[in-house]
């Protein structure tokens, strides 16, 4: 909803269609309008083309440190116990005379599915007082408390933000009655010459940017994957950021003067992928993770010789420790082996008895960057980190053999908390 020429306002009613086609044929369901509301307009175009809207109210602040300090909370996402910011009853009461008029400038709006109140942390206050008005508001829509944020229990909604790849801690019983979804997620970058808003400002995407359009191409087919993992243990949507680059931030299907960077017939089939994936399989486990109980492995974290991840290593010399593999305060972890250190190189020998029935996936929580070996051979590559596990499919399932096997990864950290954890899952139709 960025325009180079009128920021927040549409140049013209073809403007905002080609957007929504563009969405439309690329294989998107729905929109997540990101703390901004439309023109009646785009809605209506929305209603014609076929496309479910998620409307965020307006926010304020981004941080802890906004002022007026004190009305941001820190931003502790699904975190237990969390934090709301204070606000003046003045201030409250502004906000949630606006929060009703967008709810009644676009009531009778059909393709409207979801309110949001909050984004994120952002001005987050009252949460449960806010929410309870948004329940009893509308009643015909699902309240989503805070896309990303501070989670409360109130709503229909539970929501996690994680780049570049989609996560959400399945397991929490907190969100059992919960709709669970990725609020946000993906954020690709990629610079296209000749289209950038400033050649020579600090242009970004999470995860780093890619070294060419293959890679781009590889990062995206990954992250929708992962959703597609995380939709079979139950969560019910995805939004992808984002439509279009804005400014700086080159992470847009579109740039910034919209221009495709993919062509919409090359992301159809990746969409119809993931919305043809079962919500419900039967999965079981070929090579356990750390989840539940610790798992012996070798680790290294010193540079060790070329040739590491091959089965037939001699890793004799290497320290034996338990699975995971990481800091204590890292967030829904299960550490065995306390590792503090820039890098960390982990071999798993492990006996499979039985052979893949279905469809091989490899269930992994990465903080931060993770290459994993399966018998020599690379089978993932991850940026960034998960507050999770995530499951991704493995390519070549022939890898896999009935007797020993051998999981070899390497894992970098550059700040915050880091953790390692790996398995094999066989998953076949429920």
């Amino acid at each position: 909803g960025w325009w180079p020429d009128g920021l927040l306002t549409p140049p013209s009613d073809a403007a905002m269609i080609s957007d929504i086609d563009y969405l439309k044929a690329a294989g998107f369901n729905m929109i997540r309008k990101h703390i901004k509301v439309e023109p009646r307009r785009y809605y209506a175009h929305c209603d014609k083309i076929g496309m479910l809207m998620w409307q965020d109210q307006v926010s304020q602040g981004t941080g802890p440190e906004a002022e007026p300090k004190g009305s941001n909370p820190q931003w502790t996402r699904l975190a237990p116990d969390p934090k709301d910011g204070v606000w003046p009853d003045e201030a409250h009461e502004q906000f949630v005379t606006e929060y009703k008029r967008m709810v009644d400038h676009l009531r009778d709006v059909p393709c409207v599915a979801v309110w949001s109140p909050f984004n994120e942390a952002w001005g987050q206050h009252r949460t449960m007082e806010v929410g309870k008005m948004a329940v009893e508001y509308d009643k015909t829509r699902h309240i989503n408390i805070a896309s990303g944020g501070n989670f409360w229990p109130i709503g229909d909604i539970a929501d996690e933000h994680a780049y570049p790849d989609p996560a959400f801690p399945i397991d929490d019983a907190r969100f059992h009655n919960y709709i669970k979804v990725v609020g946000e997620f993906g954020g690709h970058g990629m610079p296209i010459e000749g289209h950038l808003w400033n050649k020579n400002s600090p242009n970004w995407g999470y995860g780093g940017l890619p070294k060419d359009l293959a890679e781009w191409k590889e990062r995206y087919t990954r992250s929708i994957k992962v959703l597609a993992g995380l939709r079979k243990r139950g969560v019910c949507a995805g939004v992808y950021t984002q439509t279009t680059d804005v400014e700086v931030e080159i992470n847009g299907l579109l740039t910034y003067d919209r221009i495709p960077k993919v062509d919409p017939s090359w992301l159809k089939p990746i969409s119809e992928m993931l919305l043809n994936t079962p919500d419900v399989v039967k999965q079981a486990v070929l090579v356990p993770t750390s989840e539940t109980e610790q798992q012996p492995a070798r680790y290294t974290t010193t540079a060790p010789a070329e040739g590491w991840e091959k089965a037939d290593f001699n890793d004799s010399a290497w320290s034996e420790g338990k699975g995971g593999f990481g800091t204590r305060e890292t967030p829904k972890t299960n550490v065995g082996t306390e590792w503090n250190t820039k890098e960390i190189w982990v071999r798993r020998t492990v006996e499979i008895t039985a052979p893949v029935k279905g469809e091989a996936i490899l269930r992994l929580f990465h903080d931060e960057d993770a290459v994993v070996y399966l018998n020599g051979e690379k089978i993932a590559e991850t940026k960034g980190h998960t507050p999770g596990y995530i499951d991704l499919p493995i390519a070549k399932p022939e890898l896999i053999k009935e007797g020993k096997n051998v999981i070899a990864i390497h894992c970098k950290q550059t700040n915050g908390g880091q953790y390692i954890d790996a398995g094999i899952i066989d998953e076949t139709p429920n």
